[in-house]
């Protein structure tokens, strides 16, 4: 089980609630501690960013399902558990740029979710 409801259509919000669930678990898990602005950085992109990978390879993502999982994660790093609002200090834009060009490297989900699709594609392509 890799988190693939079988039958399920990709294009519906239900089919990637149990992302989310699992997301706001993981949110709910580490809130309670206190983090600092770069261990709920690493958090995010070595945890929260994995969650959703199996089914970002195969399937594109709704907008709204992206929406939804970035708003957790922006909650989240600026000090919320997800759920409760924080204020922003940077533009998520700015935050998704690389550490290299002065954001923070927190992967844009949805360019991260067209790469996978893309790598698959193209792979079947070149095989």
């Amino acid at each position: 089980f890799l988190g693939v409801p079988v039958g399920a259509n990709p294009r519906l919000r239900s089919t990637w609630q149990l992302i989310i669930d699992s997301i706001k678990a993981r949110l709910n898990s580490w809130k309670s501690r206190q983090l600092s602005i770069g261990g709920r950085i690493t958090l995010i992109n070595s945890v929260l960013a994995s969650l959703p990978l199996f089914l970002f390879s195969f399937y594109k993502a709704p907008k709204k399902v992206i929406e939804k999982i970035i708003k957790l994660q922006r909650r989240f790093l600026w000090g919320g558990d997800g759920e409760n609002k924080k204020m922003a200090w940077v533009s998520w834009d700015t935050i998704c740029i690389s550490k290299e060009k002065g954001g923070l490297g927190i992967k844009n989900l949805e360019a991260f979710n067209l790469a996978l699709l893309i790598k698959w594609r193209w792979k079947i392509l070149v095989e």
